[in-house]
């Protein structure tokens, strides 16, 4: 009779851990940065709410900042990192308005996008490409070249949209590498537990793993990718970097060093704008 009451009481407590662990793991994918704390009226910039939808038909939000002075065709469509949303990317980001029409968005389940899972860059490709879609179709005199600046975890959704469209350039902020080490990482840091199983990832994802360089390997690519990397990345080591940036293979490829940088943060942005000018001036 007690092994019958210690098997009961055993079951019983990994039961209630594993709620827990999964109320945990569940709030990693729903809990996405909601708050807009900064907009282009900070920057006094002219720009149009916009308002479009992914490929699988989420309402995702957005802003359009045509060029401040004069013209262009060109249009950057800039995606937010991980734990961020547009205002984050507007404030790295905005000196791109110089040179370039820009396009922010939300994606899904962040910002004023709609959406209840967040995926970290597995389903957020069919944001990428929603927004592609909208300039395509509906600014196609500032869109005749279209270019994509994809951060974080994300940098999975931006290499996956640009191997399946014509996008004329990449830029790969603090690119994540392997996709369950990302998550297993960010895990501990946003909810304090130092594992992942795979088998929530797969719960909530439906994903099996995909890295950067395999999606890089299988597809012939011969337009130009900024790679850009923060030597303090909590993320990614600088030799990881230097090992996975040797390893891709492609005719037209540069890297930006940040020294200082960390994966979110940027500690010298007129540096920062300063490099990625010289750079995208090579290649336009």
């Amino acid at each position: 009779m007690m092994y019958i009451y210690v098997l009961f009481i055993g079951v019983l407590v990994f039961f209630f851990f594993y709620k827990w662990l999964d109320g945990k793991f569940f709030s990693l994918f729903t809990n996405s940065k909601k708050n807009i704390n900064f907009s282009p009226e900070d920057l006094r910039m002219v720009y149009e709410p916009v308002y479009f939808k992914s490929q699988d038909g989420i309402e995702l939000s957005g802003w359009f900042i045509p060029k401040l002075d004069g013209e262009s065709d060109t249009t950057v469509i800039v995606g937010h990192g991980a734990g961020e949303n547009k205002s984050d990317a507007l404030k790295q980001t905005s000196f791109l308005a110089k040179y370039f029409n820009l396009l922010y968005f939300d994606f899904r389940a962040c910002g004023e996008s709609k959406g209840k899972i967040c995926s970290y860059g597995f389903y957020e490709s069919r944001d990428i490409l929603g927004a592609y879609d909208f300039l395509k179709t509906v600014k196609i005199e500032f869109a005749r070249k279209v270019g994509l600046y994809s951060s974080s975890c994300h940098s999975f959704a931006g290499v996956d949209t640009f191997c399946k469209t014509d996008i004329d350039f990449l830029i790969l902020k603090s690119p994540s590498i392997n996709f369950f080490k990302f998550l297993r990482k960010y895990a501990k840091e946003k909810i304090k537990i130092p594992f992942l199983p795979e088998f929530f990832i797969k719960k909530y994802l439906k994903t099996k793993d995909f890295n950067l360089e395999l999606n890089f390997s299988s597809n012939n690519l011969n337009r130009p990718i900024i790679f850009i990397y923060g030597d303090k990345d909590e993320f990614i080591t600088l030799e990881e970097f230097e090992t996975f940036y040797n390893s891709v293979n492609l005719p037209s490829k540069n890297k930006i060093l940040l020294v200082g940088g960390s994966h979110f943060n940027i500690p010298d942005i007129a540096y920062f704008s300063e490099k990625l000018i010289e750079n995208l001036n090579l290649i336009n």
